[in-house]
């Protein structure tokens, strides 16, 4: 199984590594690793209820995916390199 994907992703071209590559490290950092236990922890040391965390959780979450929707609209409208690069300066 694994030996597959292994093929899978060496028969892939360089910008489908590199973006499966940062998606990986985004994963466990910023995305779902690290800083969503810290946030979750931090507002629990806040005296915050564990429904809290789960409301604040799921906000971000939507607001996750409606601002992936517009960024696909856009991308389809002026070019996807064009508003990752933009994307990428606001987040800086």
């Amino acid at each position: 199984m694994i030996a597959g994907y292994l093929d899978t992703l060496r028969a892939a071209n360089r910008n489908a590594r590199l973006v499966l590559s940062i998606s990986v490290i985004m994963g466990f950092t910023i995305d779902g690793g690290i800083y969503a236990a810290i946030l979750n922890l931090y507002i629990l040391r806040l005296n915050f209820g564990p429904e809290f965390v789960g409301q604040i959780s799921s906000a971000a979450n939507l607001i996750f995916a409606f601002g992936s929707l517009a960024a696909g609209w856009l991308g389809s409208r002026y070019g996807d390199r064009r508003i990752m690069i933009v994307g990428l300066s606001l987040a800086t």
